[in-house]
């Protein structure tokens, strides 16, 4: 099942902006994905629950096919058992039971006829467990791309605003310094020298604060990444306005697109399917069940080992279940 990835993008989308990688990075934005989807171990859990629901499946569709299975076994008697008989007019007499050697082989077969539904719930549950651990794989995939975006453009952001606010630094202390010259030559007063100052000395801590910020968001790009810890990483790239996909879109289209698309719904959709079928399941305990069994064996009986000729048997047979009472049991569960 396909979704588009426009919903889980809406935030970037909305803020329009976009990475243009730029030459001899350390780090572009793609390099970062690939490395984020190959470690993240949330994806990786994600994918292994997506096999074990394949194997479910796989499982499921054997419970509809025919089991065969074949059988054997040798014993030795050291001692026979023995059994005494009242005989009138003869008095107690023993007889020994069995043969010193014993042999069987055979095989069997058998299939389900008819379980109520059983089967075919369990078969669509387990199909529907799929579909669910699919949807759950890939919304963990855009969910691991939102994030790793998301912090790339962060820190590209901040870089941005850290640069301008250099620059503007440099500005207000030149500024500081024409004031302080013009007021030397007594072009300007001491008001004037202070307000130049108190705007080149306010621009200090924001610049600090805003380092701080790429600091703290390079952390946790590290960590998301599982990266090394104390590990720097450079970031290469720009920042562009782009077009809003959204423009041409109304409201009612982007809304009813949402419902199309979203992760959330499909999953509430499928856990649905998966509750009827849990119901059908827990009814078909309280019904009827048929099945047939076929079997092959072969038989010997002897006292020496030379003496042992095999007999062959076989039988069909059809078994038929239909629970009577269990205490409300079955009821409950349904």
């Amino acid at each position: 099942m396909k979704h588009s990835n426009k919903g889980l993008f809406s935030l970037l989308i909305l803020c329009m902006i976009s990475v243009l990688p730029a030459q001899g990075e350390e780090l572009t934005l793609e390099a970062a994905e690939k490395f984020a989807l190959e470690n993240n171990i949330q994806l990786k859990m994600a994918e292994a629950s997506l096999k074990k629901a394949e194997a479910a499946f796989r499982e499921a569709i054997g419970g509809l096919l025919p089991a065969f299975s074949a059988y054997g076994q040798y014993t030795k008697n050291f001692e026979l058992p023995v059994v005494v008989i009242d005989i009138p007019g003869a008095g107690p007499q023993s007889i020994t039971m069995g043969s010193t050697y014993n042999s069987t082989g055979g095989l069997s077969v058998s299939q389900p006829l008819f379980t109520s539904g059983a089967l075919y719930s369990s078969l669509r549950m387990a199909k529907t467990g799929e579909e669910i651990a699919e949807i759950q794989k890939e919304q963990e995939k855009n969910s691991v791309i939102l994030t790793v975006r998301t912090l790339y453009q962060q820190i590209l952001l901040i870089e941005s605003l850290i640069q301008a606010t250099e620059k503007s630094q440099v500005s207000a202390q030149a500024n500081l310094e024409i004031v302080q010259k013009m007021k030397s030559v007594g072009k300007a007063n001491q008001f004037e020298v202070l307000q130049a100052e108190v705007k080149f000395r306010e621009i200090s801590p924001r610049l600090v604060s805003l380092k701080n910020q790429k600091k703290s968001l390079i952390t946790n790009m590290i960590t998301f990444l599982n990266l090394e810890t104390g590990q720097d990483i450079e970031l290469s790239g720009e920042l562009t306005l782009m077009d809003n996909p959204f423009r041409e879109s109304t409201l009612e289209e982007i809304k009813r697109e949402a419902l199309e698309n979203r992760y959330e719904l499909a999953l509430l959709k499928h856990q649905e399917k998966m509750l009827k079928s849990q119901r059908i399941l827990a009814a078909s305990a309280a019904l009827p069940k048929v099945s047939v069994s076929a079997d092959v064996r072969h038989q010997a009986q002897a006292e020496s080992q030379d003496d042992m000729e095999y007999y062959r048997s076989k039988n069909v047979s059809v078994s038929v279940s239909i629970p009577l009472l269990s205490g409300g049991k079955h009821l409950a569960s349904v």
